[in-house]
């Protein structure tokens, strides 16, 4: 207390910590003697453990808070009914009125508090069963709060109703970042409702329901991913499809932010689970595919039309991907190198990745064989392949030597930054790099 006092006013910074113990301890008593001085806190974080002791610490925050810019409240027993946040919380004279991020974990808001108004920055995490909102519940209370630009959201909504109506869209003028961690059907209610501007940065970490329910559309991943592309116009120029340990979505822009992101879990995601037509890929530099079969007209229809893309990474189905690259346009399937040229797309195409072919017998290698031969033929050289996945390389360099006129023995990094455009410009086109 005497270097409180001797501070004077100078804005303070408070971390407070209550124990189980019913008597209290040190760390209560400095908590307490520190909340005193409410109107000069300008960071205030508290844990506590057992509903009495937050009540205890809250009880503290019925004054003014003129300076306070960050509250975060965690109670770490979620299994209790935490209420909300008491009425008269900042409740005093002029509120707090610099409050921008508030942070709750294992405990709700009382939505109709004023000093919500103001906030920019909003976390709520880890609610009880029995103080989650509704969808509708959730965007009207976000409504309210016009200025938000960062919204950060886990185990908050109670399970969609079946046939439940929707309340009408809501709009966050100036939101940037929206994460969620919900069921599948919150999180396809939830954006389905929710406008916000077509440049922020949408993630999602969603998962199947828990509980016995019959409202799950087949199509309710799919209809996830279209609803987000739809609303994101950023160029994405780099594309991550997983389905391996779990299914991932990932589009990033040219500044590498991960402008979408979409982690399934336990979910089942399939090539099928995207409307490839809905996206938007004219400026798609990169693509990773990883366990998800990509059908033919896919890869001919919309990946090999594209002018821009320069890298491929394919881990298993690498087998079909290789016809395509070999047969090229679809009325060309039966024609061979000595009856007319193969018309193979994928113009751009300058660094292939493959991994995940069979081990037991290398047909892959005649039909990249062939890829390469009539890529160099039409002036579309790669500059780097890589191939993964053998512990015998022999055959694979002695059937792929003759092809690749000049070979640069390398290791090449997934990481590696893509030559520049005007690298590419000055390069030889007969230069290729190999790494097995």
């Amino acid at each position: 207390m005497e270097m409180l006092k001797r501070s004077k006013m100078v804005p303070i910074t408070v971390k407070g910590c209550a124990s189980w113990a019913c008597y209290p301890s040190a760390g209560d008593k400095a908590a307490t003697a520190a909340l005193e001085q409410l109107p000069r806190i300008e960071h205030l974080t508290l844990t506590a453990r057992g509903f009495p002791k937050v009540k205890e610490l809250l009880s503290s925050l019925s004054g003014a808070a003129p300076l306070l810019h960050t509250f975060h409240i965690t109670l770490e027993d979620y299994s209790l009914d935490m209420p909300a946040l008491p009425e008269n919380i900042f409740s005093g004279p002029g509120g707090a009125p610099q409050l921008r991020c508030l942070s709750l974990t294992g405990c709700n808001a009382n939505w109709k508090s004023e000093f919500l108004r103001s906030l920019t920055h909003l976390t709520v995490a880890r609610l009880s069963t029995g103080c989650r909102l509704s969808v509708d519940e959730l965007i009207t209370n976000l409504g309210n709060m016009p200025q938000l630009e960062n919204i950060h959201l886990c185990s908050v909504m109670a399970p969609p109703e079946h046939n439940s109506s929707s309340s009408p869209s809501t709009h966050l003028p100036v939101i940037a970042r929206i994460h969620l961690e919900e069921k599948l059907m919150g999180c396809l209610a939830f954006f389905t409702t929710l406008t916000y501007p077509n440049t922020t940065i949408v993630s999602i970490k969603c998962c199947r329901e828990d509980y016995h329910t019959d409202n799950i559309a087949p199509g309710s991943v799919r209809a996830l991913i279209s609803t987000i592309s739809a609303k994101n116009i950023v160029p994405i120029t780099s594309l991550c499809v997983e389905n391996l340990c779990r299914g991932m979505f990932q589009g990033q822009d040219s500044q590498g932010i991960r402008r979408i992101f979409i982690e399934f879990q336990d979910i089942s995601f399939q090539s099928s689970s995207i409307s490839w037509d809905s996206l938007t890929l004219h400026h798609l530099k990169s693509l990773r595919v990883a366990g998800i079969y990509i059908p033919w007209s896919v890869w001919l229809g919309l990946f090999g039309k594209l002018k821009t893309l320069k890298t491929i990474f394919i881990t298993d189905h690498a087998n079909e991907f290789l016809d395509v690259l070999s047969r090229g346009d679809p009325a060309m399937v039966h024609a061979t190198p000595a009856s007319s040229p193969v018309k193979l797309k994928f113009t751009a195409l300058k660094s292939l990745s493959l991994s995940g072919m069979d081990e037991r017998e290398l047909p892959w290698v005649e039909k990249l064989a062939l890829c390469l031969r009539e890529r160099r033929k039409r002036g579309l050289n790669l500059r780097r392949l890589c191939i993964e996945g053998f512990g015998d390389g022999a055959d694979v360099v002695c059937q792929l030597g003759s092809p690749i006129k000049h070979v640069k023995w390398r290791e090449i990094d997934d990481s590696e930054e893509e030559t520049s455009d005007e690298e590419d410009e000055e390069e030889d086109l007969s230069d290729s790099d190999y790494s097995y």
